[in-house]
């Protein structure tokens, strides 16, 4: 079993892990300097080697050097390791509380005669100081991904949560079946076995960075390539495509709106673009502020945005549309570089009109779009199939007129 589950060799082993990692991390510092959480885990993978090494060689190099300074490199790698977990999720460093950890160690070992000299003792505040890092971890993992969903971050917050109760376990053993000195470190078969664990662990948590990395690069480049970039509402395609995807499982009654700001170009041409562009980005906040649970909104070009309102009966989703057309009368002059009179005219059709995919409920809101312009804008018009009628007569008169007006000639 000694042979088997030999500890030096597991520090070795975990070692040669750590340093790959800390070469690969600090590369990738080196080309993205911005990235602070990669710069905080290069340095774990630095401080974990040396210590490695250090307890490695615990039965040939000095108690002071080995068990002291090994032990405590740990300690901070640990510290370290949660400040990066800190700062890749936002929020800032405590550096106090990422080195207190090793500061106490040698705190105990230079003042506690009990803990030099016997290895279990040892085993037991090393326990409570790693466990005091691992937790936390735990819960930074955990708010992670509730706030941007990554998956492997939930997986890390109950990985360290596993980890930490097996740091803890170590008290109750080594207070039970105290494990012996054995060539300057401990053996016994349940220490083996949690060190075993412990390389795991390092294994694991090597890999999962890598994978947090990766998920966090692709989510942003999905962000990127589904959001406008001016407004930031999600732009066409994928409005288009999350429209498709609810109304092919749809079950409950639904409303989908198209919007134009009345007068936009005249915005742009009296005002200028920049006084334009931020009236787009204050509407755009106005439909994310009044937008209900089980709904979506995008840009769908220029001045024109859509809406669709799930989960709500048809009066309660014409009631949202109408507070959107007031809110927009509201807007604040100073957010829009003075602009005043910046209205909206909406045209909306219900699930009840029977028309169902996409291209087909964007015909129709745009129609009653097309009547709600024509009857003196900053209005709001269902779709009525009399609409479409009407709609195609003007067109069709709008075409004759052209063909009869003198001032065309037609050659052939």
């Amino acid at each position: 079993m000694e042979n088997l589950l030999n500890i030096a060799t597991m520090m070795i082993c975990t070692s040669i892990i750590t340093v790959f990692m800390a070469i690969g991390f600090s590369i990738h510092a080196v080309f993205r300097p911005q990235d602070t959480a990669i710069r905080l885990w290069a340095a774990t993978m630095w401080m974990a080697t040396g210590a490695m090494v250090l307890l490695a060689l615990r039965a040939s190099w000095p108690f002071w050097l080995t068990v002291g300074l090994g032990n405590g490199l740990t300690v901070a790698a640990y510290g370290l390791l949660w400040t990066g977990f800190r700062v890749f999720f936002g929020k800032d460093p405590k550096w106090h509380f990422a080195f207190l950890g090793m500061l106490v160690w040698f705190g105990c070992l230079a003042g506690l005669d009990w803990v030099r000299g016997d290895v279990n003792y040892r085993i037991m505040l090393m326990a409570l100081l790693l466990s005091a890092y691992t937790l936390p971890i735990c819960l930074e993992a955990w708010a992670g991904w509730k706030q941007e969903r990554l998956p492997t971050a939930l997986v890390c917050s109950l990985f360290f949560l596993t980890h930490s109760v097996t740091y803890l376990v170590r008290i109750p053993f080594a207070i039970i079946r105290p494990a012996d000195p054995y060539l300057g470190t401990a053996w016994s078969p349940w220490f083996a076995f949690l060190t075993l664990e412990a390389f795991v662990h390092v294994l694991f948590t090597t890999l999962s960075i890598i994978v947090l990395i990766k998920e966090r690069a692709e989510a942003r480049y999905r962000t990127a390539a589904e959001t406008d970039s001016l407004t930031g509402a999600p732009n066409r395609s994928h409005f288009v495509h999350s429209v498709e995807r609810y109304l092919a499982n749809k079950t409950e009654p639904f409303v989908f709106a198209l919007m134009d700001l009345d007068n936009f170009k005249l915005i742009n041409d009296r005002y200028g673009h920049l006084a334009g562009d931020q009236v787009l980005k204050a509407f755009a906040e106005l439909l994310s502020a009044h937008l209900p649970r089980a709904s979506m909104f995008g840009r769908i070009g220029g001045e024109e945005f859509a809406m669709l309102i799930g989960e709500l009966e048809e009066k309660a989703a014409i009631g949202v549309l109408e507070a959107v057309r007031m809110a927009t009368e509201s807007l604040e002059p100073g957010i829009l570089a003075g602009v005043p009179g910046v209205t909206v005219s909406i045209g909306a059709v219900t699930s009840a009109a029977g028309l169902g995919g996409f291209d087909n409920l964007m015909a129709a809101a745009d129609v009653a779009l097309y009547v709600a312009k024509g009857q003196g804008r900053n209005q709001l018009c269902l779709y009525d199939p009399v609409h479409a009628l009407q709609t195609i007569g003007e067109a069709e008169a709008h075409d004759e007129r052209q063909v009869s007006d003198p001032r065309l000639s037609i050659s052939t």
